[in-house]
């Protein structure tokens, strides 16, 4: 067997960089494509080699082409430039509420934020909730008129 690989590793990596160009995978595919011949042991070896490793070479091709669909699937241009915006637009929230008196603050990031009721804020604050409802509607209008002046 260690003279088929000496034999035909080279002519095998030469062939794969006919589909792949990064030898350091074509090299890879051939390793895989040996140790599975030697496991499983052919009679024209030769042919068997090069056909394991087209279709080696093919399946690493299709696999990158299907990582870069869904990479461009999940990144889209459109998608780039509204993160871009909505990144923008959160650091002028964040420095508008931080210009709110501390209780509306508290108030806002725990009930937008953190997602809790008014009267999950009232208990964690000791506040009515009724008193948390007003802080969180003088808080909104403070930050409407923060945001528009």
């Amino acid at each position: 067997m260690k003279e088929l690989y000496e034999l035909y590793y080279e002519r095998l990596v030469y062939f794969g960089q006919k589909f792949i160009a990064d030898r350091q995978v074509v090299e890879d595919i051939a390793i895989d494509v040996f140790v599975n011949i030697f496991e499983r042991g052919y009679e024209n070896a030769k042919y068997a080699l090069f056909t394991a490793m087209k279709n080696g070479c093919m399946n690493h091709v299709r696999n990158e082409e299907r990582r870069h669909v869904i990479i461009d699937r999940l990144f889209t241009e459109e998608d780039i430039e509204l993160e871009i915006i909505e990144s923008g637009v959160v650091k002028i929230l964040m420095s508008a509420l931080d210009k709110l008196p501390a209780e509306s603050k508290q108030v806002l990031q725990m009930f937008y934020f953190d997602g809790k009721s008014c009267v999950e804020i009232g208990h964690e604050i000791n506040k009515p909730a009724d008193t948390v409802r007003s802080l969180k509607r003088s808080g909104l209008n403070n930050l409407f008129k923060k945001l528009t002046t």
